[in-house]
């Protein structure tokens, strides 16, 4: 009967002193992504180059191959926690160049509304992919 007592009672003394692993909480954040592509609607070819925004960094990113003439590149993607990106969160500044006669020119100030929304797929809410456009004209330059 003694061996029943002590057996019970270090039973409940190593119940008391065990402890529970901690739960693991997974967190989820919301994210926009956005990609971004230039349609080169002109009659050349053009070559471009653009500066990130400061939350990308500000790069200068000039190395890119030139567009064919009626072609559409994939030039950028972006995600932001929290928000869906638009094109003035993304890039700072463009400039673009016809390869045919040189003419060409810089836009300073990224304006969303010269950025076409091609497609979005917000599979859950408010938040998704968007593929934004800006299309390239001979009138443009």
């Amino acid at each position: 009967m003694r061996y029943v007592v002590i057996i019970t009672l270090m039973g409940a003394l190593l119940s008391a002193c065990h402890e529970e692993e901690p739960t693991t909480i997974c967190c989820f954040e919301p994210a926009g992504a956005a990609h971004y592509y230039i349609n080169n609607q002109t009659s050349s070819e053009i070559t471009f180059s653009f500066v990130t925004s400061e939350e990308l960094g500000s790069q200068l990113i000039d190395s890119l191959p030139p567009i064919a003439s009626r072609i559409s590149v994939k030039i950028l993607e972006d995600g932001i926690i929290g928000v869906n990106p638009q094109p003035s969160n993304s890039l700072k500044s463009l400039s673009i160049v016809r390869t045919d006669n040189g003419l060409g020119y810089q836009i300073s100030r990224i304006d969303d509304d010269s950025w076409e929304t091609t497609s979005r797929d917000f599979e859950a809410g408010e938040y998704g992919l968007t593929n934004y456009q800006l299309t390239i004209n001979d009138s443009d330059f």
